[in-house]
């Protein structure tokens, strides 16, 4: 009877404690890194698992697989009906099983997804029965999400969807895929956005422009959504404006919006998307008054903003967390913006001795992510990287090694991910006519001092040393003669890239050093050595270590 305890004793009293596996907390702890599959069997456990993973098990069903096997998994009658009501999420992909998509009565579902592309005969009955599902849980529903295939849509009524959306207290996000929005259907759309605090509309087509979006003094505004999302959404027949000019009014009518993704159709011509991001800036962030005055994490996909544009914006913002724009010019305006001093803000930017602290956007930045091609970004990493303490991922361009040797300290010891082109840019020598990059005292020195930078970053995860991996890249040499032995402190780096850099030359101490010294290393990816036999043996201590490499980039590549 006492096989459930522990008996710790001590001089002065004895203690009957439960056994550690008897203790529900530490079981969702085991559970949290199990699959769906090892939580059932780990039912048949003791009661105590059972009672404390079953609502695991239940929390989320996803229904998408079209294999009669497969489908025989699911739980059916008597099972289903019984555990129903700890059913948190329900995702059909593709497989709608009337059995579930007539269920009533789960007390817990928070989640309905429901994602289908194609065309068949029982398309709107299956629409049907998903709108009455949202009906009989509207008291429970938190997010829904909802894909139609967009050459369908027109076929069918939305009234009803939307009127159901309506209809739920508690939703709050709500992700729409592949739709087009009818004229007549806007009104009732924009019902159902005045409730939401999340708001995603993925290639979605509105068959009439909103002109409500251009009226001042209309009641169109959004001012509980927190994080708004637009991919690839269009408006037909805009004329005047631009689809993009209704898509900028749009955001303009979430005052209290935190998060702004955006991101434009890549098949555009240069010109086209020119003209498009103008309108977009125009509508969205350069009119009066500003709007967006909560506004801290802007993503900008596919959207080619010039220095000078990406530097107004910024210049109109007051908080700057996260700035993901891939085809933005980060240039010496942004820098500026980066680095200017916006003053007090409110009093809790008030210190101990009730001075003002100093709004640096570089002081808040976490997340950057910019062109890496772009021509004014050069030299721009290396000033980031010695001004923005809190940043934690950064996707930047060029940086050259003399640019490290002779620049600042580096103060983002914060990064766990770091995606650069790290240039090698020493001097090389001629020796009988031929150039050839002799390594002197002072060459190995000066890559050190590039290592004692990189040897901060000691919660580095992820590092690209070659950006993108073109070829013909050359990056500091993964070698302790080098200075290697500097990143010694990097114990949480998983992820290394120097793809495109065909002049490394590692050796099998630096191999070993590696495995040694980066205990959670898991995947390297770029050329190691052009000697095939060195090659051999760096894979034999990299497989007998469990660590993926991918060389196949290299033109030296020999299979083995």
């Amino acid at each position: 009877m006492y096989k459930d305890f522990i008996l710790l004793s001590s001089p002065f009293h004895f203690k009957m404690e439960p056994h550690p596996l008897h203790i529900p907390e530490i079981i969702e702890m085991l559970a949290s890194s199990l699959t769906r599959k090892d939580l059932v069997i780990c039912l048949t456990v003791s009661k105590t698992f059972h009672d404390t993973l079953i609502r695991l098990v239940w929390r989320s069903i996803d229904i998408k697989s079209h294999r009669l096997q497969q489908r025989k998994r699911l739980p059916a009658g008597e099972v289903l009906q019984r555990h129903k009501h700890l059913i948190g999420e329900l995702q059909f992909s593709g497989y709608f099983p009337k059995e579930f998509m007539s269920l009533r009565g789960c007390k817990s579902l928070r989640i309905v997804r429901y994602l289908v592309r194609g065309r068949s005969t029982l398309d709107i009955k299956r629409l049907r029965s998903f709108v009455d599902l949202v009906r009989a849980h509207k008291n429970t529903i938190q997010e829904v999400e909802y894909e139609w295939d967009i050459g369908e849509s027109s076929e069918l009524s939305d009234q009803d969807l939307w009127g159901v959306l309506v209809m739920c207290p508690n939703l709050n996000i709500l992700t729409i895929h592949n739709k087009q929005i009818r004229g007549e259907d806007i009104d009732a759309f924009f019902r159902v956005c005045k409730k939401l605090r999340c708001l995603v509309l993925r290639t979605i087509i509105f068959l009439q422009p909103p002109t409500d979006l251009l009226d001042q003094d209309n009641d169109v505004l959004l001012s509980r959504i927190r994080t708004l999302e637009l991919s690839n959404v269009i408006v037909v027949d805009p004329h005047p404006h631009s689809s993009m000019y209704y898509l900028g009014m749009l955001i303009r009518k979430c005052p209290n919006i935190r998060t702004l993704t955006y991101e434009t159709d890549c098949l555009q011509s240069i010109h086209s998307q020119e003209q498009m991001s103008h309108d977009f800036i125009k509508a969205a962030f350069l009119q009066d008054p500003w709007t967006l005055p909560h506004l801290q994490n802007l993503i900008l996909r596919r959207v080619p903003f010039s220095d000078i544009e990406m530097a107004a914006v910024l210049r109109r913002m007051t908080q700057l967390k996260r700035l993901q724009a891939p085809y933005c010019e980060f240039g010496p305006l942004c820098l500026q913006e980066l680095l200017r001093d916006r003053g007090l803000q409110d009093s809790k930017d008030l210190n101990d001795e009730g001075t003002k602290e100093p709004r640096r956007f570089c002081d808040m930045l976490e997340v950057l992510e910019f062109n890496q091609y772009a021509v004014e970004s050069r030299g721009m990493t290396q000033a980031i990287l010695s001004s923005c303490p809190q940043l934690t991922s950064l996707y930047a361009s060029k940086i050259t090694m003399t640019e490290i040797i002779d620049g600042a300290e580096w103060v983002s010891t914060e990064l766990t991910e770091l995606i650069i082109d790290l240039e090698y840019d020493l001097d090389t020598q001629e020796r009988e006519g031929v150039k050839a990059e002799r390594e002197t005292e002072e060459a190995l020195a000066q890559q050190r001092m590039v290592y004692n930078q990189l040897g901060k970053l000691k919660r580095l995860k992820t590092l690209y040393l070659t950006g993108s991996g073109d070829d013909g890249k050359r990056t500091v040499d993964l070698r302790l003669i080098a200075g290697l032995d500097k990143m010694a402190g990097l114990k949480n780096l998983r992820h290394v890239e120097f793809r495109g850099d065909f002049h490394q030359q590692i050796q099998a101490e630096d191999a070993r050093w590696i495995v040694n010294n980066w205990p959670m290393l898991e995947y390297l990816n770029g050329n190691m050595n052009k000697d095939p036999s060195r090659l051999h043996l760096l894979s034999e201590i990299f497989d007998a270590n469990e660590i993926l490499y991918d060389i196949s980039s290299s033109p030296f590549h020999v299979g083995f």
